[in-house]
């Protein structure tokens, strides 16, 4: 009876308190790795907008009432639109503008149009693009902004560039009476 018990009472022993050498995750040659594969994605972006959107610019001569006297320039000057944009770029692209040019219509005769951008002004990153300087308004693209690179301006009011439009008569002899010129400007951002 005493040799069942020993046998036994190892054989528990064996099974409660297994050797080292024959367990384990890491200490006998047991390793295993396993991996993911992650990739990125980043698009090529350049996307501009105009806010507050739907605004109509109004320019306007103020009437003479005093015989001899040059016309002035009623409302002549709005700086209410600020212009928005995203952009990103690609490895060998040098960066982008944004041009601008009239696409519906024509400036009245005797009167130009000046556009000009503000300096950045906002809350976003990266390297935004310069504005410049103030451009005379025509059927021909023209930059207003340069060297933006890998950014965004934030979006709405108060972030990216003022645009401010400015009109002056430039030659009285062309003046003619007209009750509206309706002009459509349009912004287009494009790699450089």
């Amino acid at each position: 009876m005493v040799k069942k018990i020993k046998g036994t009472f190892l054989l528990t022993l064996f099974f409660l308190f297994p050797p080292i050498y024959g367990w384990g995750q890491n200490g006998g040659g047991w390793d295993e790795e396993d991996y993911i594969d992650v990739a990125f994605s980043i698009p090529e972006i350049a996307l501009i907008d105009m806010e507050p959107s739907n605004v109509h610019v109004k320019l306007s001569l103020k009437e003479q009432v005093n015989p001899g006297e040059a016309v002035e320039i009623g409302d002549g000057e709005d700086n209410s639109i600020w212009i928005n944009y995203t952009s990103t770029l690609s490895s060998y692209s040098l960066g982008r503008s944004i041009n601008a040019q009239v696409t519906y219509g024509t400036v009245p005769p005797g009167i130009s149009l000046y556009l000009s951008a503000s300096e950045y002004k906002g809350n976003g990153k990266g390297s935004m693009g310069s504005p410049t300087g103030t451009i005379s308004l025509s059927n021909s693209p023209q930059t207003i902004i340069s060297n933006i690179g890998r950014c965004y301006t934030g979006n709405g009011k108060n972030k990216g560039h003022r645009l401010t439009y400015t009109i002056e008569v430039t030659d009285y002899s062309k003046l003619e009476y007209s009750e509206a010129s309706d002009l459509q400007v349009t912004y287009t951002i494009s790699d450089i």
